[in-house]
């Protein structure tokens, strides 16, 4: 016989879920629509070219401080088709998150490759809601390990 309320650990299961495929729609409608947009914008032909742009960083830093300051998967390659591919897979490593395999995974490679489009994205990618996908993105790689991190979403 119990007197009370019982009182259990807060678990966020069902929030977990939800947010992580709410996260996965996010993360493909920025990369489709990005992947329409690249070859304008950042492209060879772009507006503002990320291969100039990847040049200019690497003539005004050297060695690996260059990585360090500009993290991008565009230093092994700024090609059209690297962009191109880069979105595609945003949007394929999405649905699969969405789906729920791999989401850890899925989770830390569309962080990087969304961080490596915002970075060689310059103006164009340089909006709050684009550092708020990002900060989403980083949080919930660590979500379900730490009530630190439900934490941190409030805030």
């Amino acid at each position: 016989m119990t007197f009370g309320t019982q009182i259990e650990p807060a678990r966020f299961a069902s929030t977990q879920w939800l947010f992580l495929r709410l996260l996965a729609i996010v993360y493909a409608i920025a990369f489709a629509s990005l992947g329409v947009q690249v070859d304008g914008l950042i492209g060879s032909r772009g507006i503002l070219p990320a291969g100039d742009f990847l040049n200019a960083v690497a003539q005004s830093l050297s060695g690996p401080t260059r990585y360090m300051a500009m993290p991008t998967v565009f230093w092994m390659n700024a090609s059209d088709g690297m962009f191109r591919g880069v979105s595609i897979a945003g949007v394929a490593l999405a649905v699969l998150l969405f789906l729920g395999f791999v989401e850890r995974l899925a989770l830390v490679l569309l962080f990087v490759l969304y961080l490596s489009l915002s970075n060689v994205g310059q103006d164009f990618l340089s909006f709050q809601w684009d550092a708020l996908l990002l900060e989403a993105g980083f949080l919930g790689i660590f979500l379900g390990r730490s009530q630190v991190v439900v934490w941190l979403y409030r805030w």
